[in-house]
């Protein structure tokens, strides 16, 4: 029973002695964990409060830095305004011009932004002198800024010329291989202005300005009765057939007028009331001692003598003392006498009725003629040539022509006599020459274009070739050609509505494409058509 005890006793003493040594291996571990995590805690918390001084540190060096910045910066600008005298602070305007006081910040000089200001207070005063700083407006001086159909540099001749540049001054470079003028303008022949056309005159006239070469051709333009308008600034002439010129108070005239238009190039008829103060009288002739060949170096001296190649002399000009009409010289006094051009329309009127009795000319004086007479149809009025029109058109188609344009413009009967007898013939070479060199005048000088003369006239051609192809004629191909190459220089006319007959030329073609003229013909029409 005693020994029951006993070993009960022994197995409880094991046991709480080994719940004891459990218990107490745990505690241990516990605090070794808690020991440990304390370590790391408080290492954590010294790493953080040293960014934290590191950070403080920077952020009070900051802070001085800063301090001492603006302590520099007020000492800086209290040393400036007691250096200077509380009642000159800031710049003051003295005597209307000059500015004073000009704080350190700004320019000091008149020139800077001082200087302006200063100008822009002077000129409420003074306006006219704002073209000193501030400059013009262009578009005041007639200068196109918004034109885009060229550029403003190449006709532009600076602001201190005169004119704009010429259309002979060329901006380019050339070798001077090129520049032959130095050793080859002594032997060149001499120019008789009196051997050129109008347009040539007109020509030096308004692109020369300032030369020598204007004087000379102002000169001979005045000799062909033409007279320089001052205030319209245009050349003008008496009509031919018009009524003669009524005076009005002494020093105008009424009358109808041809007035050469330079944008257009070609002579417009106007009726107008005309003063003798607004004409320009005759121009001084240029001779080696005048002024003019003087300004001009580089003009070649043949030029300057023209008066001797037409035949006058400057003493013998300056000594004709001309008419004068209330007290005002006459520009018109002299009109229709003899001159180098009044003979050459004598001599072309003489050759004209040579003509008209079938005596020609050669091909180059025919050449000439006809390009006389295509500028001053005004001829025939001089003389009775309307009843010569089957004379001209037998032996030379091109003068018939001119002259029924100039039917045209001063003979409506003649001219309408003259439609009808062509549309009453058989066309020809000649008739079609004719038709062609009067439309082609038409079209040159913007006459009318005789739209139902031509469609009737394309009709009796058309019909003609038609009867000649069917009756087998030996010429048949021929007239064929002849009509097609008058029908394509009468669709390239820009004046000529071809839409009404586009048909009846396309068909007309179409039956003889065989021949290369009407396969032309063909062609044109269809680009006609497109466009």
């Amino acid at each position: 029973m005693r020994g029951t005890h006993f070993l009960a006793g022994s197995i409880f003493f094991s046991a709480l002695t080994v719940s004891w040594v459990l218990w107490d291996n745990r505690n241990q571990q516990q605090k070794r964990t808690s020991s440990v995590r304390s370590i790391l805690a408080s290492a954590q918390r010294q790493k953080n409060m040293e960014e934290y001084l590191e950070q403080q540190k920077l952020y009070e060096e900051y802070k001085m830095i800063s301090k001492n910045f603006a302590t520099q910066r007020n000492d800086r600008t209290k040393s400036n305004l007691t250096n200077r005298d509380e009642t000159t602070i800031g710049f003051r305007k003295s005597g209307g011009s000059r500015v004073t006081n000009i704080p350190p910040a700004m320019l000091t000089d008149q020139f800077g932004m001082a200087g302006l200001l200063t100008f822009l207070r002077t000129i409420e005063g003074a306006p006219s002198i704002v073209g000193l700083a501030l400059g013009h407006d262009l578009t005041n001086l007639g200068l196109n800024l918004n034109s885009s159909k060229r550029n403003l540099f190449q006709t532009f001749g600076g602001p201190w010329a005169n004119f704009p540049c010429r259309i002979l001054d060329l901006d380019a470079k050339v070798p001077d291989e090129y520049l032959t003028n130095s050793t080859i303008s002594n032997k060149l022949p001499n120019i008789k202005m009196n051997k050129m056309q109008e347009d040539v005159l007109f020509y030096l006239f308004y692109n020369c300005p300032g030369e020598v070469y204007q004087m000379a051709a102002a000169f001979e333009l005045y000799s062909r009765d033409w007279r320089f308008h001052k205030v319209e600034r245009l050349w003008l002439v008496r009509a031919p057939l018009s009524a003669p010129p009524r005076e009005i108070g002494g020093t105008f005239e009424r009358c109808s007028y041809l007035v050469f238009d330079p944008v257009q190039w070609r002579r417009v008829p106007r009726e107008m009331v005309v003063s003798c103060h607004d004409l320009e009288g005759r121009p001084s002739v240029p001779g080696p001692s005048s002024s003019a060949s003087s300004a001009a170096a580089a003009t070649p001296s043949r030029v300057a003598k023209f008066d001797e190649d037409n035949g006058t002399a400057t003493n013998q000009t300056e000594a004709t003392t001309p008419a004068t009409v209330g007290g005002v010289t006459n520009p018109w006094n002299g009109v229709g006498e003899e001159s180098p051009h009044c003979s050459t329309m004598s001599n072309t009127i003489g050759r004209l009725w040579q003509i008209s009795q079938g005596n020609l000319p050669t091909k180059s004086e025919m050449k000439l003629l006809l390009s006389f007479l295509q500028e001053n149809p005004e001829i025939f009025g001089q003389h009775n040539f309307g009843d010569q029109f089957l004379n001209f058109l037998q032996n030379e188609p091109g003068i018939a022509g001119i002259l029924l344009a100039f039917q045209l413009m001063y003979d409506a009967k003649a001219y309408g006599a003259n439609l009808e007898l062509l549309l009453g013939m058989e066309p020809n070479i000649q008739v079609l020459e004719v038709v062609h060199k009067f439309v082609r005048i038409c079209e040159y000088k913007s006459l009318p274009m005789p739209e139902e003369f031509l469609n009737r006239f394309i009709t009796l051609c058309i019909n003609a070739c038609e009867r000649a192809d069917a009756t087998h004629n030996a010429n048949a191909h021929r007239l064929v050609r002849t009509v097609c190459v008058f029908l394509v220089s009468l669709l390239s006319l820009n004046r000529f509505n071809s839409a009404a007959r586009r048909p009846e030329i396309q068909s007309f073609a179409t039956s003889f494409l065989s021949l290369r003229e009407a396969s032309l013909l063909y062609q044109k029409v269809l680009e006609n058509g497109t466009n």
